[in-house]
C-alpha cells in the first residue's frame, strides 16, 4: 500500500490503557476505499515503549500469517505521529461477549457450533505454528493468550483468532524481548507456564481445551491446580460436569469422545497433550456425530442479539487521520533503528513489563507473570520508568535521526579532546546512547609507587588473583609492626580479613541435609500474604522474591520459608512431596503455611 492514505473514522470499537481500535474507511490517493479496523496507540505511549514494540511486532507477525481463521493485517503505518495497525474489520462479537449474552438469555451455545468454533481455532494455531517464512524458516508461533475474548465470530459464521501481541515466534524482525516474563490470562494458562517452564505450542492446546469446556458448559474451568493430584481431582470434576451436560442434550452420543478429547488437552504433562492439528482432526470427526444447530445457524441467529443483550459499547466518532509519508532515507533509517533496538541487549534487558495491546477492548485482562509468579492481577496503565516521552507531532523520526547524528559528532569530538568526566550527564531524549556512548574506555591505571595500606582491592580480593607488585624506585614507607606487610613479587602474605557482612536477612535459611534418594520435584511456589520479601530454601535449591518465591527442581522434603512482613522477620518449615502452590500467613506471632 502506498503512502498518503486517509483514514476517515466511523466508530470507536474499543479502548484500553495503551490504545484505541476504530472502524475506519481507508481511502487511497487513487480513490480506492475499504472498511478497516485501525489499531492506534495513544499519544502518550512512546514509540520505544513496550506497547509500541509489541504493536509493531504483532503487525509484522500477522503480515506473515495467511489463514482464513486468523485476522489479516494490511499494513503498519504512522498517523498523527503515532504507530497504527491497519487490519481486517471483523464485525460481530467475541466469544466472551457471546458467553455472557447466552447466560443472560438463559441459552447455551449449541454443542455442534462449539465444536466447530474450537476446530477453527485449532486450525489457525496449527497454521501459525507450522507456517514458514518466504525464506523457508519456520515461524513456530505460540499465541500465549488464547481465550474467548481473543476469538471473534461474525454474523456470517466467520471465526477469527485475534491479538498476537504477546505471541512468541522464531523470526528476526521482532523488537520486544520477553525473557523470563510470562504474559497471559491465568485462567487459560497451563501448569508448565505457571511454573515458569519453557513455553511451547502445548500451552496453546491447553487453552483450546479450556475454551471448549467453557463453550459447552457455559462456566469457567478455573485456574489450574499446580499439584498433580489436585489437578487430577479438578479434571475429574470437570469430566463429571461435562458428562451430565452433554448427556442431557443432542450431543449425548458423542459425549464420551468429547470428554476424552478435553481431558487430553488439559493433561498436566506436556507430552500427554495432542497437537493443534490432532485436535482439529478429531473435532472434524466429532462434527459428523453431533446433530443440531451449526456455527453458521447459531451466528446468524444469536450474534445480532449480543449487542441488544449486553449493550453496544462502541460509539460514533468523526475525524480523519492522514498517513505520514516517509522518504526512502527516512524509512531506511527507521528500519535500522528498529533492528538495532531489537537486537540490543540493553533494550531486551529493560523489557520486563507487559503493557501490550493484548486487551485493547478488554482492559486489564492480561496478566504478567515473572518466573511463573503472578506479578499483578491487572496491568497498570502507567508507562514504565525507562520509557521515553512520546515524540510530539509527526517529526519523531526526523528528530531521532538528528539526535543520532549529533551524538556521533559529539563522540568524535570527545575522542579528540578527552574532557574530564562530569558528575552529571543529560539523559537522551529519543535515542539514548548505549553504555559505550556514555563514557570512553578508561585508560590503564599506571602502577602505583606505593600500595596504600587501606586499598580495598587488596583487602577484598584473594591474594592469588592479584598481579605481583612491580619493583619500585624507592623503598616503601615503614609500616607499624602490627600492620600487614605489602605483598611483593617474591612473597605472598594473606590480606587482612574483611569484617563479616551485616545480616540483612538475605542469608539462606538452614535446612536439613538433602536425602540423595529423594525424588526431584518440578517446582513449588510459596506466596506469603503481606510480605515485602520472601525466601524459600528447599534442600539444595532456593529462591526469593517480593511477595512470593518459585523454587524449581527441588528435592522432596523440608522447605524453610523466611519472610519480612511490616519490618518483622518470620520463619516457617513445611514438607513438600509434590509440585504445589503454598500460601503462608501470619497467625498470632507465627508464620503458618498451607
Amino acid at each position: 500500500m502506498g503512502a498518503g492514505r486517509r483514514f476517515n473514522l466511523i466508530r470507536e470499537l474499543g479502548s484500553g490503557a495503551f490504545g484505541t481500535v476504530y472502524l475506519a474507511e481507508m481511502e487511497s490517493l487513487g480513490g480506492f476505499k475499504k472498511e478497516v479496523a485501525l489499531k492506534l496507540l495513544r499519544p502518550e505511549v512512546g514509540d520505544r515503549s513496550d506497547a509500541g514494540r509489541r504493536l509493531r511486532d504483532e503487525a509484522r507477525l500477522l503480515g506473515r500469517l495467511r489463514h482464513r481463521h486468523i485476522v489479516q493485517v494490511d499494513d503498519l503505518v504512522r498517523v498523527d505521529g503515532r504507530w497504527a495497525v491497519v487490519m481486517e474489520h471483523v464485525p460481530g462479537a467475541d466469544l466472551e461477549a457471546i458467553l455472557q449474552a447466552t447466560h443472560k438469555a438463559e441459552e447455551d451455545v449449541p454443542p455442534l457450533a462449539a465444536v466447530e468454533i474450537v476446530r477453527a481455532m485449532a486450525l489457525a494455531l496449527d497454521s501459525a505454528y507450522t507456517g514458514v517464512t518466504a525464506q523457508g524458516e519456520p515461524l513456530r508461533v505460540v499465541h500465549r493468550d488464547i481465550k474467548p475474548s481473543n476469538v471473534r465470530l461474525s454474523e456470517q459464521g466467520e471465526i477469527k483468532v485475534l491479538d498476537f501481541g504477546i505471541a512468541r515466534a522464531e523470526f528476526e524482525e521482532r523488537e520486544a524481548k520477553t525473557g523470563r516474563v510470562r504474559y497471559g490470562s491465568v485462567g487459560y494458562m497451563s501448569p508448565e507456564r505457571l511454573l515458569g517452564e519453557p513455553e511451547t505450542a502445548a500451552g496453546d492446546v491447553y487453552a483450546l481445551g479450556v475454551v471448549l469446556y467453557e463453550l459447552l458448559l457455559g462456566e469457567t474451568f478455573g485456574r489450574v491446580k499446580l499439584a498433580p493430584d489436585q489437578q487430577q481431582n479438578q479434571l475429574r470434576l470437570a469430566q463429571a460436569r461435562l458428562r451430565v451436560k452433554l448427556g442431557e442434550g443432542s450431543a449425548a452420543e458423542a459425549a464420551e469422545p468429547v470428554v476424552q478429547l478435553i481431558s487430553e488437552t488439559l493433561a498436566y504433562d506436556v507430552g500427554d497433550r495432542p497437537t493443534a492439528a490432532d485436535v482439529a482432526e478429531r473435532l472434524r470427526e466429532l462434527t459428523r456425530r453431533i446433530p443440531g444447530e451449526d456455527v453458521h445457524g447459531f451466528a446468524a441467529r444469536f450474534v445480532p442479539r449480543v449487542a441488544q443483550l449486553l449493550g453496544d459499547e462502541s460509539h460514533p466518532v468523526d475525524g480523519t487521520l492522514s498517513e505520514e509519508a516517509f522518504t526512502t532515507s527516512q524509512a531506511d533509517a527507521m528500519a535500522t533503528f528498529i533492528a538495532q533496538r531489537g537486537s540490543s541487549d540493553e533494550f531486551a534487558a529493560t523489557d520486563v513489563r507487559a503493557p501490550s495491546l493484548a486487551a485493547l477492548v478488554d482492559d486489564g485482562a492480561t496478566t504478567a507473570i515473572s518466573d511463573g509468579l503472578i506479578a499483578s492481577g491487572a496491568l497498570e496503565p502507567e508507562r514504565p520508568e525507562w520509557d521515553e516521552p512520546a515524540p510530539s507531532g509527526g517529526r519523531g523520526v526526523v528528530a531521532a535521526i538528528a539526535v543520532a547524528v549529533a551524538l556521533l559528532v559529539a563522540l568524535v569530538g570527545y575522542a579528540l579532546i578527552k574532557p574530564a568526566p562530569s558528575d552529571t550527564q543529560p539523559p537522551g531524549e529519543l535515542v539514548p546512547p548505549g553504555p559505550a556512548m556514555i563514557t570512553a574506555p578508561p585508560e590503564p591505571t599506571p602502577p602505583p609507587v606505593e600500595a596504600p595500606s587501606d586499598a580495598p582491592a587488596v583487602a577484598d580480593a584473594p591474594p592469588e588473583d592479584l598481579p605481583a607488585d612491580p619493583p619500585v624506585a624507592s623503598p616503601p614507607a615503614e609500616a607499624p609492626p602490627s600492620e600487614t606487610p605489602t605483598p611483593s613479587a617474591t612473597s605472598k602474605v594473606d590480606p587482612p580479613k574483611a569484617p563479616p557482612p551485616e545480616d540483612d536477612g538475605s542469608a539462606a535459611p538452614d535446612t536439613p541435609p538433602v536425602n540423595p534418594d529423594a525424588p526431584r520435584l518440578r517446582a513449588v511456589k510459596v506466596t506469603v500474604n503481606g510480605a515485602s520479601k520472601v525466601r524459600a530454601r528447599c534442600g539444595d535449591r532456593d529462591a526469593s522474591g517480593a511477595s512470593s518465591a518459585l523454587v524449581r527442581d527441588l528435592p522432596a522434603g523440608t522447605c524453610v520459608v523466611t519472610a519480612t512482613i511490616d519490618g518483622a522477620d518470620y520463619t516457617a518449615s513445611l514438607m513438600v512431596d509434590q509440585p504445589k502452590g503454598v500460601t503462608c500467613a501470619v497467625e498470632g506471632d507465627t508464620l503458618a503455611c498451607r
